[in-house]
Formats: C-alpha cells, structure tokens, sequence
C-alpha cells in the first residue's frame, strides 16, 4: 500500500484484502492523558487512543533561605511537572541550631495541604512551584545565626535564622592605684545573655608601666557559658622601692566570639608610686 500526502490518497493492490496503518507516537514528559487520533479511509472511520504512561512528579530542588529574626523564612520549591493527580510526599522540617522556640509551623502556597501526623504534604496535580512560610520569633536573645533544615521528598535545603540581638561586651576595672595595692580586679561584662557559649579574649598592654616589673601581664580567654554576663580578671602589680612617678598600662578586650561584638574595649590603669622608693 503506498500513501500520496500531496492527494490525500492511498493505492491498494489489487491482490490485497487487508493491510495495517502503522502510525509511530511521541515519547515525552507531559503529562497529558488518554489522546485520540481518528483515521478516515475511503469514509470508514477509525479511531486510536494514545495512552498516556503515568508519571508521578518528583521534587526537584529547595532554595536555602535566609531571613532576619521576626521575618518569615520563605523557602521556595519546584516539581518535575504537573500530572492529572495530586502527588502525595514526605515532609519534615527542624533539626538545625534553631528551637521549637525559634520558629512556628508553616504554611504553603498554592494548594499544597500539609499533614502533620503523617508528615507528608500533598500537591495539586497542577502544581509545578510553590512556598513554604516558616515564621520566625523574635526574641532579645542573642544567639548567633540559627538553622532551619527543611527535607521534602528526599531533597533538602537548609534556611538561616540572623538574630538581630548583639551581645555588647565591656571591661571596666580601677583608674587610679597605689602601686601597694597588690591585686587589681577588672570585671567584663556581657550586656546581653547570650544562649550559647560567648568567648572572647583578655591581655595586658604596657603603655609607661613595665610588664614584669611595675606588673604581671595576662593573658586568657574568657568563656561566658549560656545565661552568664559577668566575669572577672585579676592583675598582681608590683610594689617596688624605686621611685618611678606614675605609670600606667591597659587590659583589653579582642577577638568575641558567640555572635557577642566589643562595646568597650579598654580598661585603662595608673599606678602611682607610693613614694618609698
């Protein structure tokens, strides 16, 4: 049998009684349902179906969002298509740095349902794209960057809660000394609770004051564990019989860690002679 597309025709040999159409179909990713395609030969009328293999669409990616403390945490997702009925996947969110405290339950966009018992969320066959809104809580507590893990039919992203609350960290200690005053107790100060460890470092500068000398030099760390705010360092002077006038020497604060930054950073002190020398 021989097919003219020009004339709209096919030949049949004489000899031929009966014969097939061979009509090859098109493989693809849309999801599309059953499709007919009718045939008309010499007014007989045919019609074949095309049916459509069932795809169940997958999570195909998570975006890892980043908001500040009190905004809500958007994360958006994609699918790998529509399909003709709604697609049912597991859903967990928490396991990060961030709290219960930290975050409320989320909502979703466009028709997604969640099911908290079974944890899992179902999409609308229609759906390709849509969000999560995971609201955050505001606190005065300064806790660093917390994290917020979000997993979705095996693909997972990770958002960034940014605390908005600063641990301001402050030396103070004596101005003025008699150089018999033996030991000098400076106090560091975290403004701010803090709900993980803080730690920051502490050393001794001379300026006119000889380290060793006129005094001991320190160096140490500080570590403020969570809920502290105060803490102490102690510098031994040395009470000598050479007459020197006054001299003084800093302690300083550097390097705070714990999202905690340097308010005040110097602790200035003079020694004056007690005039036995």
């Amino acid at each position: 049998v021989t097919y003219d597309p020009v004339a709209g025709t096919i030949t049949i040999p004489g000899s031929v009684t009966s014969f097939t159409v061979n009509v090859p179909t098109v493989v693809d990713s849309i999801i599309e349902g059953a499709e007919t395609v009718p045939l008309t030969i010499d007014g007989v009328p045919a019609t074949g179906t095309i049916t459509d293999v069932p795809v169940t669409p997958v999570i195909t990616s998570i975006d890892s969002p980043s908001t500040p403390e009190g905004s809500p945490l958007v994360y958006t997702v994609t699918t790998s298509g529509t399909s003709t009925t709604p697609t049912t996947v597991p859903f967990t969110i928490g396991g990060g740095t961030a709290g219960g405290s930290d975050y409320s339950p989320p909502t979703f966009s466009n028709g997604v349902t969640y099911d908290p018992l079974a944890g899992t969320i179902t999409i609308p066959g229609d759906v390709t794209s849509f969000t999560v809104n995971v609201p955050t809580t505001p606190d005065s507590i300064s806790e660093g960057p917390e994290t917020v893990p979000l997993t979705i039919g095996g693909q997972t992203a990770t958002g960034t809660i940014v605390d908005d609350d600063s641990s301001p960290l402050s030396i103070s200690g004596p101005s003025n000394v008699n150089e018999a005053a033996g030991t000098l107790t400076y106090t560091v100060t975290l403004s701010t609770p803090s709900a993980g460890p803080v730690s920051v470092d502490v050393a001794t500068a001379g300026g006119s004051a000889t380290d060793g000398s006129d005094y001991s030099s320190v160096t140490q760390t500080l570590t403020f564990a969570a809920g502290e705010t105060s803490k102490t360092v102690t510098v031994a002077i040395t009470n000598d019989t050479v007459y020197e006038g006054a001299e003084n020497y800093t302690v300083n604060l550097a390097n705070p860690t714990g999202g905690a930054t340097i308010a005040t950073g110097t602790a200035a002190t003079t020694i004056n002679d007690d005039g036995t020398g």
